[in-house]
Formats: structure tokens, C-alpha cells, sequence
């Protein structure tokens, strides 16, 4: 998971423990300006963090504004809100117990002052949607956007989720499942779309939303990782984070002409 004020990057240990840990990464550039990540360096070492409830962390997001993270779990409809250091403040209503969703994304403050969240599942949607700071939230009354029609294989959809706000464009990274047996594989994906030109439900199939893949990931991206759990769309350099918890990576993908920089351990 990616929760940038600075660059954070967030690993989550086995979602089977009571106690949820988080690793956390700080990296700063190395120059003024970090073209791929072999500019980045680590300022702070690996530290344990304390979730609750004892439930899968899937998804964590910072809000500016606020000075605020909120977290997104599977297993209930619960979200932490933690202060900049991860404190614990309190725990607010998402209104969405049972649905399988992966990534949670903080877009902006919205004009009439509220805060404006996407949250991405597995099966091919992203909800879009406001509500006002300290207040539970129902992401399932967002605008629904469905940019695919879902996994090839079902746990294997949309995991990650990434924005530009120059573009107004949303990514959104497909986990994948690599196996010799067709029936078994199912491809990793990243897909783009510009924000819709109104708030109503829109769909791939309807012609005022146009979804394509960034590039053909399988290939690209599977000599280097197994999977793709989080993405960050890096406003500094113009590029797509990815993370690969399978492969315990990270690597930094070019928009500009694609090429592929390593995480350095």
C-alpha cells in the first residue's frame, strides 16, 4: 500500500495474525529532482505499526488537508482514522461489510468542503465520492464506475489504485495470477480512464467512458514481479509506482517511454 506525504510505502505482514503490522519505509530523493527510484533513499528504518481492528488492512490513505490517514479492511465496515505519526483517533462507519474491496485513494477537497475519496474492488468498479471530514461514509451511495467486467480468475481483479490530478485520470493495477494451466492464470492489468464528465454511474460499455490498458503489463511487468498489490502515481516524476507483495518489490515504470527502474534494497 502506498500513503504518500512524502513517498511512505506500506507493507502489510500476514493478514491471518490478530495483531496487523505495517513496515514503513521513508524515502526522500536523492537530487532534486528523482527521475526512477535508484534516486530515492531510505531515511528512516522498518518500524512496527498497531492496527485495529484485528482485521486485513487492505488499503491506507492520507488525507493533506487533514493531516489524517484512513485505513479500509476486508472483513468489516470499520476504518481506522490515525493522525500524521499513526496515532490512533477514532473509527468511522464505511457501511460496507462483506465487499471486497482492495485499495482506498484520498482525490482532493471539493469545493463545498468536503473531502473526496475512490475506493477500488475486486470485481471491476471504482466508487467515487465525498463526504464531510469526521463523519462515517457509505462508499457504496458513490458514483459506481465500472472499468472492466472483472478477473479472469475471481480474488484476482482490482487491487491497487493510482491518480493523476493534472489529467484527472484514475489507474487502476489488477492483482494477476501467474500459471502454466490457462485455467488457473489470470493476467495482471492496468487499466486508465479519465474521470467521467458527470456523477452518474457509468460503465466500459457506454461511450462516455473510454478504459484502455496502459500497456500490456503481463508482459512487461512479469519478469520482474509476481503480482501487483498497490500503485502511486508519482506527481514528481511522472511515473507509476507499483509494489509487489509476492515478490516483496518495488519498481518504478516511466510513463513517458515505459522503461523500468528498481527499488534499491
Amino acid at each position: 500500500m502506498f500513503a504518500p506525504d512524502k513517498l511512505k510505502l506500506l507493507i502489510p505482514t500476514s493478514s491471518m495474525r490478530i495483531t496487523l503490522l505495517l513496515f514503513i519505509i521513508f524515502f526522500i530523493p536523492s537530487t532534486s529532482i528523482a527521475t526512477n527510484l535508484n534516486q530515492y533513499s531510505k531515511i528512516q528504518g522498518l518500524s512496527p505499526l498497531v492496527d485495529t481492528p484485528a482485521t486485513k488492512l487492505v488499503g491506507i490513505t492520507y488525507n493533506a488537508q487533514l493531516k489524517q490517514y484512513i485505513t479500509l479492511h476486508n472483513g468489516n465496515n470499520l476504518s481506522n482514522v490515525l493522525d500524521e505519526n499513526f496515532n490512533f483517533i477514532k473509527q468511522i462507519n464505511n457501511n460496507a461489510n462483506g465487499n471486497d474491496h482492495e485499495d482506498l485513494l484520498y482525490i482532493g477537497k471539493t469545493a463545498n468542503n468536503q473531502h473526496e475519496y475512490a475506493v477500488v474492488d475486486e470485481y471491476g468498479r471504482l466508487f467515487l465520492g465525498a463526504f464531510t471530514p469526521d463523519t462515517g461514509f457509505n462508499y457504496k451511495q458513490f458514483q459506481t464506475i465500472t472499468y472492466s467486467a472483472g478477473p479472469q480468475l475471481k480474488n484476482y481483479g482490482g487491487e491497487g489504485l493510482a491518480y493523476n490530478a493534472a489529467s484527472d485520470t484514475f489507474y487502476v493495477c489488477v492483482e494477476g495470477r501467474y500459471h502454466t494451466d490457462p485455467d488457473k492464470f489470470s493476467p495482471m492489468k492496468i487499466y486508465q480512464f479519465a474521470r467521467p464528465a458527470t456523477q452518474a454511474d457509468i460503465s466500459y460499455l457506454d461511450s462516455g467512458l473510454t478504459v484502455t490498458e496502459l500497456f500490456d503489463a503481463e508482459l512487461k511487468l512479469r519478469p520482474y514481479i509476481a503480482d501487483i498489490s498497490s500503485c502511486y502515481f508519482n506527481n514528481q516524476t511522472q511515473s507509476l509506482i507499483i509494489l509487489s507483495q509476492i515478490s516483496e518489490k518495488v519498481i518504478e515504470v516511466d510513463l513517458s517511454n515505459f522503461s523500468i527502474s528498481l527499488c534499491k534494497t
